[in-house]
């Protein structure tokens, strides 16, 4: 079924308002689909031929997420992977310590990723270091030698990617390439869904007080059941994390336990898909110079809103007053966060 088909099909099991910007890019995204499910697409054709990948652009929560979707589920071919753009560069990053010795060990990895993928789906690109700047220009470049479709969401045009960087030079390569070899679609919708579609706050309690905690427990008791462990640490990466309280099936934290203490993506990841429900106490605003705890919380909100992971919050401030600054993964994290009410 093309994306437009089930795009329509979605608005009307949702009843939901078609919105005229979506369904201008699922028709564009039809296109795509019906090459790629072509079986001779990748067989015969010269690649060079058609664009090497879509880039997906948009205001905060218009949707981009959702249509990366459809169009994924629209594939036929097995031969296709999506991730978030973190945990992307988190298997990058652990496959090049497995290619110590290997002369260009990025092109190695792509060469036989593209085995086994000849899609790619890199949910909320964003570039805002140096490293991670070099590391996707190689593998873009790498991307395209090897006929690897590419279709990312961002919240920046390319031309704004790791803008005011250091060395910013060195990745326009990276933007030249995105420019001239891949389709550029904007989303033009002022609509925030998550907002829009908040209507109540309870995952969200605020502040903390004795009866917040109350319902926090009761919470975690009615998700747990009779599988609360007595332990109150887990290991995660040989490393121990204190908890409140955990079970088989959910994790109770202290926000600072949760961000403050050295953690990485991978950490995050593995309590993603180790639990389905996360109960977080005591989140307060974040000081503008605490930027380690910034970007461990909105790397955490992503991946949990990735895998549809249930996070239940305890704070002493509400959504709009969490961050004390306007970083340029806040917006995201705050209209996520929106939406996770609803989970």
């Amino acid at each position: 079924m093309l994306p437009s088909s089930m795009y329509k099909q979605h608005i009307k099991k949702s009843n939901w308002e078609a919105n005229p910007a979506q369904l201008a890019v699922v028709h564009i995204l039809d296109k795509y689909s019906s090459k790629i499910n072509s079986t001779w697409y990748y067989r015969i054709l010269p690649h060079k031929k058609f664009k090497q990948g879509v880039y997906l652009h948009g205001n905060v929560g218009c949707g981009k997420t959702s249509l990366l979707e459809i169009f994924y589920r629209s594939l036929k071919t097995t031969a296709k992977s999506r991730m978030h753009f973190h945990i992307f560069m988190e298997y990058i990053q652990d496959r090049m310590n497995q290619c110590k010795g290997i002369k260009e060990p990025i092109r190695y990895i792509v060469k036989h990723f593209s085995r086994e993928n000849r899609v790619l789906f890199l949910d909320e690109f964003i570039i805002q270091d140096i490293t991670n700047a070099m590391l996707i220009r190689k593998i873009l470049s790498y991307a395209a030698e090897y006929n690897i479709f590419i279709i990312t969401t961002s919240n920046d045009t390319p031309t704004s990617l790791y803008k005011n960087g250091i060395n910013t030079e060195l990745f326009q390569p990276a933007i030249d390439l995105i420019t001239n070899s891949y389709e550029i679609i904007e989303l033009d919708s002022d609509l925030d869904y998550r907002t829009e579609n908040s209507c109540s706050n309870k995952n969200y309690y605020h502040p903390v007080t004795k009866k917040t905690n109350e319902l926090l427990l009761q919470q975690f008791q009615n998700i747990s059941g009779k599988h609360i462990n007595t332990e109150n640490n887990i290991i995660i990466k040989k490393r121990p994390i204190h908890t409140i309280k955990n079970s088989n099936n959910c994790i109770w934290l202290n926000f600072n336990d949760l961000v403050k203490t050295p953690r990485s993506h991978s950490d995050y990841q593995i309590l993603s898909e180790r639990f389905q429900t996360i109960i977080i106490s005591n989140l307060r605003p974040i000081k503008k110079s605490e930027k380690n705890i910034i970007y461990n919380f909105c790397y955490f909100i992503d991946i949990c809103y990735d895998r549809k992971v249930r996070v239940i919050i305890s704070a002493s401030c509400n959504i709009k007053n969490i961050f004390q600054t306007s970083a340029s993964p806040i917006a995201r994290t705050l209209s996520r966060l929106y939406e996770m009410q609803q989970i």
